[in-house]
């Protein structure tokens, strides 16, 4: 029984490393070339876009949480800080800290195979990615789109 239950860890935690690793912009690159090279470049040039729009997406979050709470932050009238004030200080806080998690993952995870082996910045930028798109995923769950509610809502 042992020996089964460790087999389904070694195989699920597999399956994790092998998914963040792996993704459609690899898939992508490489069909539409089946030159190593030029396929890291269009990896690379898609994670730029990836880092692109996240932080776009950061920085229009950041205006939301200041715009949409204005109110004196501990409804003290005499302070100049508003919520939105220590609400986005927190949170650009937060992105900072989790963009030094992202790249120090990715590093962990494109390490399984040797930093010399041309397939490494590959590992590395589609692990960027995909953590891009989860943490895409993240923000949007904090509702921060105040703006688009209150359209749809009239």
């Amino acid at each position: 029984m042992r020996i089964i239950i460790l087999a389904c860890l070694l195989f699920l935690t597999n399956s994790v490393q092998a998914e963040i690793f792996n993704g459609q912009e690899t898939d992508t690159c490489f069909k539409k070339s089946d030159n190593h090279w030029v396929a890291q470049a269009c990896v690379a040039g898609e994670k730029e876009k990836s880092n692109t729009a996240l932080q776009r997406l950061i920085e229009k979050s950041v205006r939301e949480i200041k715009d949409h709470n204005d109110g004196p932050f501990n409804d003290d009238v005499s302070s100049t800080k508003t919520y939105g004030d220590v609400y986005s200080q927190h949170f650009i806080d937060a992105q900072k800290h989790w963009i030094q998690y992202r790249e120090t993952l990715c590093l962990g995870v494109a390490s399984e195979v040797n930093e010399d082996a041309y397939d490494y910045p590959i590992f590395k930028d589609q692990c960027v990615i995909n953590l891009n798109r989860s943490h895409t995923k993240e923000i949007a769950e904090m509702n921060l789109s105040f703006s688009e509610k209150s359209e749809s809502q009239k």
